[in-house]
C-alpha cells in the first residue's frame, strides 16, 4: 500500500486547524465573546431576518409605518435582545439590547443547538 504524503500532510494540517479552533475559540475572554456577539448581530442588520441564525422569537410587535419588532432570547444566559424589521421586505433594519448587554455572548455549541 502506497500512501500519498502530500494527502497525509494536508490531512495532518487541516486535523491540527480542527482541533485548534474550537480549543482557541473556548479561550476567548467573555469580553471577546460579548464582543462577538454584537459584531455577529450588526452582520446581519440589512439582511433578511430569515438568514439570521436566532431562534424563534418569544414575541413580536407591530409599530408603526410597516415597522415590526421581534423579541429574541437565550435562556441559559438570560440574554435578550430585539430586531427592528421592515414588514414589506422582512429585512432587519437595527437590533438594540432588552436585558442587561452583559448577559449576551457567543458560546461553544457542541453538537448542534
Amino acid at each position: 500500500m502506497t500512501i500519498n504524503y502530500r494527502l497525509a500532510v494536508k490531512l495532518h494540517q487541516w486535523s491540527i486547524i480542527a482541533i485548534a479552533c474550537p480549543l482557541l475559540s473556548a479561550c476567548a475572554s467573555i469580553e471577546d465573546r460579548r464582543e462577538f456577539f454584537e459584531r455577529d448581530l450588526d452582520y446581519y442588520v440589512e439582511l433578511p431576518v430569515s438568514h439570521a441564525w436566532f431562534p424563534e422569537p418569544v414575541a413580536t410587535e407591530k409599530r408603526d409605518k410597516g415597522i415590526m419588532e421581534y423579541y429574541y432570547e437565550l435562556p441559559k444566559s438570560g440574554c435578550r435582545w430585539a430586531v427592528r424589521v421592515d414588514s414589506k421586505t422582512e429585512r432587519i433594519l437595527d437590533w438594540y439590547y432588552v436585558s442587561d448587554p452583559g448577559l449576551c455572548y457567543l458560546t461553544i455549541r457542541w453538537g448542534g443547538h
